[in-house]
């Protein structure tokens, strides 16, 4: 695009960015004198660029349609329209100082009407498909007890049939998510109810994003407490979003269940199913109850236990904080090899629950270790490209030398 051309967007920590064509992004801080080294020709960019910032800001709020091109410091700029709802999100931007290379308006209003919709579109998508990767690992992780899954599989723009096994998501970029089983197995009864729910989640998170654009920010409630704030592009901690969900979902239905129905029966065993016990031991070594499963060895040293405080600490555990590593892997041992059919045969309700919930926290817990290691994988790498931009200024200056 001539000689300096960029896209000015929103990003979502509420703050400029400017997107250069085939290049990096490099954030917009409003620092008066914040240099663009890169992207930029012989024509440059403007030294100090909060007032282009601000041009850009102004430009946003004026009721201006698509590709309708507004100034700033001699450079030409032409607001950019999310096509569902026509709200402004960002600017293509042409020329450099005192508007070196600028294209004409009419030029740079027909690249904005045809740039804003595929970048509206590549910022959802970007979202959604860190979901639905989320979303397939973790059915995969609940449905293939006995070798029964066949597989599970994004489609997008198809509707969904009346098929529990087809979870429709509405909406533009939507589709659906099928999952198969191989010939004749079938999901059980807690596997389809965890079917029913990550549709019911999957639709909520669909309709948050269509009500948003670029720079609006993540809704308050896609992130458990344990990793906002971390350094991660929006796409990437997108990944949190349906876990989060998943979890509080479930913990909505403890909190519903009447404490007799959740606790009493439990309480009244004298020599529960193995199952039982098993479920009841991984869930009171998460919530650090004892220290290591010797504690637990049997029924008498779970039963006392059984009480209504159990239920409130379920209700306020947050499995996406840092920590609590040895409660974590002796939970996992009265559990491991488990099957929900063997809580289906020998549980109850009250078991169920309790097993759906230990199943989320696990996920909600995975996901937020990985988007640790992720932000501080991409720490490291922007302090080593940190050195590698200084070691090349002081080449450069040798060299000039």
């Amino acid at each position: 695009m001539a000689e300096a051309g960029a896209a000015i967007c929103r990003d979502d920590n509420e703050k400029g960015a400017l997107i250069f064509t085939g290049v990096t992004v490099t954030p917009l801080a409003g620092v008066s004198d914040l240099p663009l080294q890169k992207g930029t020709s012989d024509a440059s960019w403007p030294a100090g660029i909060s007032e282009l910032s601000d041009g850009v800001k102004s430009l946003l709020n004026a009721n201006l349609d698509v590709g309708d091109v507004g100034e700033a410091m001699g450079c030409g700029l032409a607001v950019f329209r999310a096509p569902e709802s026509g709200r402004a999100f960002g600017a293509l931007a042409s020329g450099g100082a005192e508007g070196a290379g600028r294209v004409p308006d009419e030029f740079l209003g027909m690249m904005a009407t045809a740039m804003g919709p595929l970048l509206d579109k590549a910022w959802r998508l970007d979202m959604l498909n860190n979901i639905l990767d989320v979303a397939k690992n973790w059915i995969t992780s609940f449905c293939d007890e006995g070798d029964r899954l066949a597989g599970v599989e994004w489609l997008p723009d198809v509707a969904a049939s009346k098929s529990a096994l087809e979870l429709g998501i509405d909406g533009a970029g939507g589709g659906t998510l099928r999952v198969s089983f191989k010939e004749g197995k079938q999901p059980n009864s807690i596997m389809s109810k965890l079917l029913s729910i990550t549709g019911e989640m999957l639709s909520e998170v669909k309709a948050d994003i269509d009500a948003r654009v670029m720079g609006d920010g993540m809704p308050d409630d896609w992130l458990p407490e344990g990793i906002k704030g971390l350094k991660l592009p929006p796409g990437k901690m997108a990944m949190a979003v349906l876990p989060s969900k998943l979890q509080k979902y479930i913990v909505n239905l403890i909190k519903k269940m009447p404490v007799k129905d959740l606790i009493g029966e439990l309480k009244s065993y004298k020599n529960p199913p193995e199952a039982v016990l098993k479920v009841m031991q991984g869930v009171l070594l998460l919530l650090k109850r004892a220290k290591e499963l010797k504690e637990l060895p049997e029924w008498k040293n779970v039963q006392p236990e059984m009480k209504e405080q159990l239920v409130k600490d379920c209700i306020a555990f947050d499995a996406s904080l840092k920590g609590n590593k040895k409660a974590w892997a002796e939970s996992k041992k009265p559990t491991k090899g488990l099957s929900s059919d063997e809580v289906l045969k020998k549980g109850s309700a009250a078991v169920e629950i309790f097993m759906k919930w230990i199943e989320t926290c696990r996920l909600v817990r995975k996901i937020s270790q990985e988007l640790r290691e992720a932000a501080k994988a991409q720490s490291k790498g922007d302090a080593d490209d940190k050195d590698d931009d200084e070691e090349e200024e002081e080449e450069e200056e040798e060299e000039e030398e």
